[in-house]
């Protein structure tokens, strides 16, 4: 197991799953399938390791597995993509908790200022940025379990890996992703409902 583990943190087709790229996924991005079938590959590789079912273990997939993730670099990309989609989630909350829904919004007055704000959020939020974080989220879904597997708690991963890939955790990548973009919608709401307009 130990030679297993060490190649999760060594071949550098993994190596690069937890390195800070410029990359990120566009809207359409390719290689999804081939990225979850090879840590699939991967992960029966361990558990066969762990189960000691050698005489199962055919090392011809840990090859194509790796050619698979180095072909398309998903999850560095998927990762480098979370980590910006949460800090732009963070930054643009803490933004819009400075406005002031009294100057936006006064009572028996116009709303034109609300109703300008809202349309960038429409436009923004809901069209572009919504659609695209719901995308990462679903190949969240996927592929957590498979880096849980793989990743946590191995004596070669750090604690800070351990935190990004440990299910349930309210600081792993899955969650980070959910939560930011919920305090940003619950600011919204708050918007809406107090400046009596429509998001709509």
């Amino acid at each position: 197991m130990h030679f297993f583990n060490a190649m999760l943190f060594k071949e550098p087709e993994l190596n690069k799953t937890w390195l800070l790229t410029s990359n990120e996924l566009n809207s359409e991005p390719a290689g999804f399938s081939d990225t979850v079938l090879a840590l699939k590959q991967l992960v029966l590789i361990k558990q066969q390791i762990k189960t000691k079912d050698f005489s199962k273990i055919n090392s011809d997939f840990i090859f194509s597995a790796l050619e698979q993730l180095n072909k398309f670099q998903f999850n560095q990309a998927l990762i480098q993509s979370v980590r910006k989609q949460v800090v732009l989630n963070n930054n643009a909350t803490q933004f819009v908790k400075t406005l002031n829904f009294n100057t936006l919004c006064p009572k028996d007055k116009n709303n034109q200022k609300a109703k300008i704000i809202s349309n960038v959020f429409q436009k923004f939020y809901l069209k572009e940025i919504q659609p695209y974080q719901a995308q990462l989220t679903g190949y969240l879904e996927t592929l957590q379990p498979l880096y849980n597997e793989l990743w946590f708690n191995e004596n070669i991963s750090s604690p800070q890996i351990n935190n990004l890939v440990k299910m349930g955790s309210t600081s792993n990548l899955l969650n980070l992703l959910k939560s930011s973009a919920k305090n940003h919608v619950i600011w919204w709401q708050s918007f809406y409902k107090t400046c009596e307009i429509s998001p709509i």
